[in-house]
């Protein structure tokens, strides 16, 4: 309930429909949030990333993650678990490295980038940037 009365408003805020999902098993339940708009309208969709992208922040102010998202929002997604000064983000990144040192599976999959992709402009996060184009070319050798 903590979480639909985070994510009702901003619904309403936006203007979409809210058409929640609950998905219950024996020790876990999960909120899938469907935002259902027109494709074809620029507007919509933009609305429609707003919306979510201010859920996410929302819901992980109140302690709430997201366990699956678009790839258009994973790297929001991944900074948002911060405990202990985002531990387990930089295990993962330390994991990446260690498998993948040329950082050429699957780079920025889940929000986790190789070293050599990092701060290089690649990553998508709430801060106004609607695309995925770099800031600046990156240096990238394979």
């Amino acid at each position: 309930m903590k979480i639909l009365g985070i994510v009702a408003p901003i619904h309403e805020e936006f203007g979409f429909d809210l058409f929640p999902t609950y998905c219950i098993a024996t020790r876990e339940m999960h909120l899938i949030v469907n935002i259902v708009y027109d494709r074809s309208s620029e507007d919509e969709k933009r609305r429609a990333v707003a919306a979510i992208r201010k859920m996410i922040k929302m819901c992980a102010q109140a302690g709430y993650g997201e366990y699956r998202t678009h790839i258009l929002l994973a790297d929001q997604v991944a900074h948002t678990y911060s405990w202990n000064n985002h531990a387990l983000f930089r295990f993962h990144e330390v994991m990446k490295d260690s498998l993948d040192p040329k950082g050429i599976l699957a780079p920025g999959r889940n929000g986790i980038w190789p070293k050599r992709y990092r701060n290089q402009g690649w990553e998508i996060l709430d801060d106004g940037r609607e695309n995925s184009t770099p800031t600046r070319s990156p240096k990238v050798r394979l």
